[in-house]
Parts: structure tokens; C-alpha cells; sequence
């Protein structure tokens, strides 16, 4: 640690149905850019190739265009229905998230439920428009809507960077 005490980052933020889904969007898009780049490269294929094929009279290019349709309806529609489900399903979503950030982790709590967790637990940390993500196990993580305090904002930075954690 840097020797100096931090005083404690404590402010509460909600989250909407939209600023959740937008959020999770980021963080998946962030975390499993292998998956989004190989869909992206399968759909393309498949829509080149249909595509030819119907160009050259071949119907059943039709089936590699439809592959291509579906393969992407699969993936993003599907995600964004299931972030969809989560966010009803779980009143969570919809309370006043109060949190709490010290030199020893981050404390998060609602009126239902209430989770610490100390900063070795975190791999990094990733700052992506208005939020931050907390990664852990690769590609599991929670998101926290970043502090509108400037000097907030700046006192958490020092707490990451005395526990060593990246920031990106």
C-alpha cells in the first residue's frame, strides 16, 4: 500500500433497465471479444458465400444467407433478450446501489443483499464510458456506474493503483 490513508469512496447510483443492458453489452463486448470476432467471422462467410452462390444462379446459396441470419439472431438477439430476463427477474437491478470503496475493497449493497469483496480478488479493473467493470475469473464481473466527483473519481484511481490493479 502507499503508506498513506485513503479516506473510504462512498456514493450510490440505480441503474435502468436501458443503462444495465448497455453496460452488460460493454462488459461482454469487452471481455469475450474472441466469441463476438468468431460470430462476426462466421456470419460474414456464410453471407459471402450465399451470396455467390445466388449471383451465380445457386439456390442454394439461400441456405448460407439464412445460416448467416440465424447465426447472428442467435447471438445478439439472444443476448439481448437474456440481459432482458435478468434485469426483470431481479429486483436488485431496479434499488439504489450504495457503495463503498477503501483501500481494502469495495462494498457493495442494496436493500435486499449486501457483497464485499477485497481488490486481490479482481484480475483488473476496465473504465469504459460511464462505468467501471471488476473483472475476476476471466471473464466473470459486476459493474459499478463511475462517481460523478471528480475527486472521487481521482481517489479511487490512487486505490487501484496501490493495489496494483490495471485499469484499462
Amino acid at each position: 500500500m502507499g503508506g498513506i490513508s485513503i479516506e473510504a469512496i462512498k456514493y450510490s447510483f440505480t441503474l435502468s433497465r436501458s443503462e444495465y443492458i448497455r453496460s452488460m453489452n460493454l462488459f461482454f463486448t469487452v471481455i469475450d471479444m474472441f466469441k463476438i470476432s468468431t460470430s462476426i467471422f462466421a456470419i460474414s462467410i456464410n453471407f459471402i458465400f450465399g451470396s455467390l452462390m445466388l449471383f451465380y444462379n445457386e439456390h442454394k446459396g439461400w441456405i448460407l444467407v439464412c445460416i448467416a441470419v440465424i447465426i447472428f439472431l442467435l447471438n445478439f438477439n439472444g443476448r439481448y433478450l437474456n440481459l432482458i430476463r435478468s434485469y426483470n427477474s431481479d429486483r436488485n437491478y431496479r434499488e439504489i446501489f450504495e457503495i463503498e470503496l477503501d483501500e481494502k475493497g469495495i462494498k457493495s449493497s442494496t436493500h435486499n443483499s449486501s457483497s464485499y469483496f477485497e481488490w486481490s480478488y479482481f484480475e483488473r479493473v476496465i473504465e469504459k464510458d460511464k462505468y467501471f467493470f471488476f473483472v475476476f475469473e476471466k471473464k466473470k464481473g459486476f459493474v459499478i456506474k463511475q462517481m460523478e466527483n471528480k475527486e472521487q473519481k481521482e481517489r479511487f484511481i490512487r486505490i487501484l493503483e496501490d493495489n496494483r490493479l490495471n485499469k484499462t
